[in-house]
């Protein structure tokens, strides 16, 4: 999910954001070890909704997961490439649809 800051930004820039997260993120009551996850399939429903040229850009992020599995697993450069390469693989899957992606990793 957004957060309420990004979304303003978004928004007053005259987009849309729409959140793509699972369905355990907004349900506040459930739990879950990690609400952060991508719902892909509903992210696919909507590009093909609206079409990949009406859909301005994929924002992406893989901070809180590292936050919320703790800073041991986060620190460990084989789990970092993993999630890095994750984040690659979707942006490149966005790339072929012609869709622009927001890509929150930073390579050191």
């Amino acid at each position: 999910m957004f957060f309420d800051t990004t979304r303003a930004h978004v928004e007053l820039a005259g987009a849309r954001a729409i959140d793509c997260v699972v369905a355990e993120a907004k349900d506040p009551s459930k739990r879950a070890p990690f609400k952060g996850n991508m719902d892909v399939e509903k992210m696919e429903k909507i590009i093909l909704e609206y079409g990949p040229e009406n859909v301005g850009l994929v924002v992406m992020t893989s901070d809180l997961e590292a936050l919320s599995i703790g800073l041991y697993e986060g620190l460990n450069e084989d789990y970092l490439k993993y999630r890095i390469g994750q984040m690659e693989y979707l942006a490149a899957r966005l790339d072929e649809a012609g869709i622009r992606a927001c890509d929150m990793v930073l390579i050191c």
